[in-house]
């Protein structure tokens, strides 16, 4: 392992020196890949429209999160791990519950432009 100093926040990442699983299961580009706050799950997005949950150590896919109408160009989840926001070319926010992979609340056309960074 990697241990770096972020020098803007001193607060240590711990990144693997090797690649610890594969997450094999998008239809195209992926997008983005975020880790949850304690690091025990990741999501991924991509040209395929989804957003999905991953144990990150087994690679094991979770659940796969629909919605969007076209390449979801960025996902994060909520600080309690109980929801998932999610941005894409489409021009919309997507908020969904982790549990139920229901969405809770979609935000339509949220600008003139692809939503690009989304953060929860």
């Amino acid at each position: 392992l990697d241990v770096k100093m972020a020098a803007d926040t001193g607060i240590a990442s711990v990144i693997p020196a090797k690649a610890v699983a594969e997450l094999s299961g998008h239809q195209g580009a992926v997008r983005a890949v975020r880790f949850n706050r304690d690091g025990n799950y990741c999501v991924t997005c991509g040209s395929d429209k989804t957003v999905k949950l991953w144990n990150p150590n087994s690679g094991l896919l979770i659940k796969t999160y629909v919605g969007h109408g076209q390449e979801v160009l960025d996902a994060d989840s909520s600080y309690d791990n109980s929801r998932l926001v999610s941005g894409g070319a489409d021009r919309t926010i997507l908020i969904a519950d982790v549990s139920t992979g229901k969405v809770i609340k979609k935000y339509h056309k949220h600008s003139s432009v692809r939503v690009c960074f989304v953060r929860i």
